[in-house]
């Protein structure tokens, strides 16, 4: 630190003056009730900041659960859904193919018993290999007569309790079938003989309706276009 001296007369003048200029500064000291205010805030801020993190991360698990939940019920009914459109695959398939036909399907309460049958082999073959790849589903191949057979099990769920046949009979009316289609029913069988489109229609109408799992009922293929599809009460 070093003194300037401010001279106010001229001549000659004392060794120190009594008026100076200091170059070193003064320090600010912070006001304690400042600070402490600020530190409040501060805390304040970052507490709201807190609650707002721990309220995001509460939001996202509950979206997560939610399609959790959601997912489960889809892929309890999934299954069903996922069997009944392989076999209306085979139909609509088998209404053109002649290398791989839908023979039957049978719908039972606990399972569908599916058949296809092919004149090749390595078609029978490869098509057992992709589903024990895919699903694990239990099958059997044998030959009779001039045709290869598999035979596969798939899961489902049926009712029990079974369904009403006015039931279908109130939905055939309001289907359009071809002019090949032949219709009867009774007290506890229905049965349609059509092409592949008019079988395919009513399967189709019995999902929509939440009919399908209540009833035990077969599909037939009997020649080229020609099926069968009978249900029992």
């Amino acid at each position: 630190m070093f003194d300037l001296n401010f001279i106010s007369e001229p001549g000659m003048q004392n060794e120190t003056s009594d008026e100076n200029w200091s170059f070193l500064f003064k320090q600010n000291i912070p006001d304690e009730s400042t600070q402490s205010d600020s530190e409040y805030l501060k805390t304040s801020i970052i507490q709201q900041n807190s609650w707002k993190n721990y309220a995001f991360v509460i939001l996202i698990l509950g979206f997560i659960t939610l399609i959790s939940i959601i997912n489960s019920n889809y892929k309890r009914v999934e299954p069903d859904l996922e069997v009944l459109n392989k076999v209306i695959d085979l139909i609509d398939e088998s209404s053109y193919m002649t290398n791989l036909q839908l023979a039957e399907a049978n719908f039972s309460t606990d399972q569908v018993n599916v058949t296809i049958r092919s004149k090749d082999f390595p078609v029978i073959q490869s098509l057992s290999q992709d589903y024990r790849m895919e699903n694990e589903i239990p099958y059997q191949i044998y030959k009779k007569g001039k045709f290869n057979y598999l035979y596969l099990i798939f899961p489902w769920n049926g009712n029990e309790k079974g369904g009403d046949i006015t039931n279908l009979q109130s939905m055939v009316d309001k289907i359009v079938f071809s002019n090949k289609t032949m219709i009867s029913h009774s007290e506890d069988i229905f049965e349609i003989q059509g092409g592949s489109s008019d079988i395919i229609s009513i399967l189709l109408k019995m999902a929509e309706h939440d009919q399908i799992q209540k009833f035990n009922f077969s599909v037939f293929h009997k020649n080229v276009d020609q099926f069968n599809l009978i249900v029992n009460n």
